[in-house]
């Protein structure tokens, strides 16, 4: 009886560089991953799969590779920003982010994952998860001027909305499946009085709770509320979303029930007390509604809420005790309690 004898990963090695001197890309490829299927250290598969990638325009093919060798070394987390930074310089901002997030995972006491998750949510303008980075970011380092500074002014991110409408774009055109930059260009053409714009990105309404909220937004500003309604419906998902809140009493002003307007956007501004947007429409339902008390508390607030953002936003301006101190006192006007306890740090 014969045996067959299989071939070693050396031999391999040799047979895919043959294949790929010969020209026969898709025979070296193949190669190659039965390669890293024995041996996952092998350089010369990688490098074989790296000049597939180039040669076929394959960027994702490089970030599978680097994900694929990111096994528990203490290579594993720079391998992992590698392959975010790669995907990004190619626009697939989804998997540059999947990519960060992995990095986070494995090693949460350094910086660099976090930094890169913070820099992309800002692009994509997705607030309420830039928030909780920076804050989990001031909580667990010390005192960062600049992050304070960026959280304080991510909830007015859209006024960047003509510089970030390229940028989402080219995410979107690179990776169509990219929700997140979907909803970011939405909120682009929605800030720039273009929401029928926003409405044309999604083919047909939009199944998760973020894209719904986001494309029911659109759906009021073009003059469509009423198609907005089986969008927002009243799940227990919704009730933790700030602009979920923010969006339903928009649709509620559009559909002249100020009553219910003036109890949803509470609840929005409650969550985001430092949200100028969401509290000046707060201040027009308690108008309509004709609670004069809490319309002029409301206005008041509206006048603490552009404050913060002049002061922080003044090119002389320094971030220091003095500063923190000032901003702190602000925000225990507003509610803001989040946020009083992170200027509690020192700087």
């Amino acid at each position: 009886m014969g045996f067959l004898v299989r071939a070693s990963s050396e031999d391999l090695e040799l047979e895919a560089t043959k294949a790929w001197n010969q020209g026969n890309v898709s025979g070296s490829e193949h190669l190659a991953r039965q390669i890293l299927a024995r041996n996952d250290q092998s350089d010369r598969a990688y490098e074989i799969l790296n000049q597939v990638a180039s040669h076929d325009g394959k960027p994702l093919m490089k970030v599978a590779i680097l994900l694929t060798r990111a096994d528990q070394t203490n290579q594993t987390y720079d391998r992992y920003i590698q392959a975010g930074d790669l995907a990004l310089q190619h626009h697939y901002a989804a998997v540059a982010e999947d990519a960060w997030n992995r990095a986070l995972r494995f090693d949460q006491k350094r910086k660099i994952a976090r930094q890169r998750l913070i820099s992309i949510s800002a692009l994509r303008l997705d607030s309420e998860n830039l928030i909780e980075l920076l804050f989990e970011q001031l909580n667990r380092f010390s005192f960062d001027a600049e992050s304070l500074r960026l959280l304080l002014n991510c909830e007015t991110l859209d006024r960047e909305a003509k510089e970030l409408q390229e940028i989402l774009q080219n995410y979107l055109d690179a990776d169509p499946k990219d929700q997140t930059s979907r909803q970011g260009l939405a909120r682009c053409y929605i800030s720039l009085g273009e929401p029928e714009k926003a409405v044309q990105l999604w083919s047909d309404p939009p199944v998760s709770l973020s894209s719904r909220i986001v494309y029911a937004r659109a759906l009021i500003e073009s003059g469509q509320a009423d198609s907005a309604v089986p969008l927002l419906d009243d799940d227990q998902e919704g009730q933790s979303s700030a602009e979920f809140q923010f969006v339903k009493g928009l649709l509620s002003l559009k559909l002249n029930n100020s009553s219910a307007a003036t109890e949803h956007l509470r609840r929005a501004v409650n969550q985001r007390p430092l949200n100028q947007e969401m509290r000046s429409y707060y201040t027009d339902a308690l108008r309509l509604a004709g609670d004069i008390e809490e319309n002029e508390k409301q206005s008041q607030l509206l006048k603490v809420n552009h404050l913060i953002f002049r002061l922080l936003n003044h090119p002389d301006t320094v971030v220091d005790k003095e500063l923190v101190q000032s901003l702190k006192s602000h925000c225990v006007a507003l509610g803001a309690d989040r946020y009083v306890q992170i200027l509690k740090l020192e700087p």
